[in-house]
């Protein structure tokens, strides 16, 4: 049940990242969602898909994951690594989030 808490938890991190992301980027239409080995941006997207591609990502991987640790007992042996699991996944969703703003922000700046 704990890690049920924990996914909440992470994807309201998520979804605070991007709400705060959108008003930052509020002169941007389209947001780069991938970059080329020269740092070029090689495709965009929509603001608000960009911003809500990673967090509704990981709505569904964590719910997924939430709903087989709850369902599924575990091997013997590996019982608490659900909630390692769930919190590894939440704090990676978190890093790569936060990182696609870090390049959508050198991004739009190099742009002007």
């Amino acid at each position: 049940m704990v890690q049920s808490f924990l996914a909440i938890i992470a994807v309201a991190i998520l979804i605070a990242m991007s709400l705060q992301a959108n008003s930052h980027f509020s002169d941007q239409a389209r947001l780069p969602m991938q970059w080329g080995i020269d740092g070029s941006d090689n495709w965009t997207a929509p603001r608000r898909v960009a911003l809500s591609f990673t967090p509704a990502l990981a709505a569904i991987v964590l719910a997924t994951t939430t709903i087989a640790t709850l369902l599924f007992a575990p091997k013997p042996g590996q019982e608490g690594v659900e909630i390692r699991v769930v919190i590894m996944l939440g704090l990676g969703f978190i890093a790569v989030h936060a990182f696609h703003l870090w390049l959508i922000e050198k991004t739009t700046n190099r742009r002007g």
